[in-house]
């Protein structure tokens, strides 16, 4: 098993997700770990997991560069709930600094900018190449997920306001 450490991005380990919310996607959990050291990156190339680090600030691995982006080199950890056979992947574990159990119920409980180290296995792809499976995400420091609020809009005196009870459809 290897280690990487770095910061918390896209976080959904706690709650798997079908990429953009895709009926025909498998759930996944999934994370990326960004602002990886020279040492994480060393790490990932001595297991021939280089062609996993992508910057997107830079557009090394990605569709387009992006100058906003701000993960620096990261890694995108994904594992499917099931495998292709139908039986169940086990989901992240998750252990504080002085490994202790942590049971996290959202994934906005580990947020964007935690730091962490994420201990991984690398196997064989059956495409060729190699593949990883994060086993453990150790939080050293968590931040949590704060949805941006909707305040740059103001109330408008004397604007509209809706007072008709709207129903919500029925299934």
């Amino acid at each position: 098993m290897a280690v990487i450490s770095g910061t918390v991005y896209w976080n959904k380990t706690v709650v798997p997700e079908r990429f953009m919310g895709n009926q025909n996607e498998s759930l996944k959990w999934s994370i990326d770990i960004g602002n990886l050291d020279d040492k994480a990156v060393k790490v990932l190339q001595a297991l021939g997991l280089e062609h996993k680090v992508k910057n997107k600030a830079e557009g090394t691995g990605t569709k387009g560069a992006d100058p906003s982006d701000v993960r620096g080199d990261f890694v995108t950890f994904s594992t499917k709930v099931e495998r292709e056979d139908g039986t169940p992947n086990k989901a992240p574990r998750f252990i504080d600094a002085n490994k202790n159990e942590l049971h996290p119920d959202s994934n906005g409980w580990l947020g964007n900018g935690s730091q962490v180290n994420v201990a991984f296995d690398p196997w064989p792809s059956k495409h060729g190449g190699k593949n990883m499976t994060m086993k453990t995400i150790q939080v050293i420091e968590r931040k949590e997920f704060t949805p941006a609020a909707d305040d740059e809009l103001d109330v408008v005196p004397g604007g509209f306001v809706n007072d008709d009870e709207i129903p919500f459809p029925s299934n």
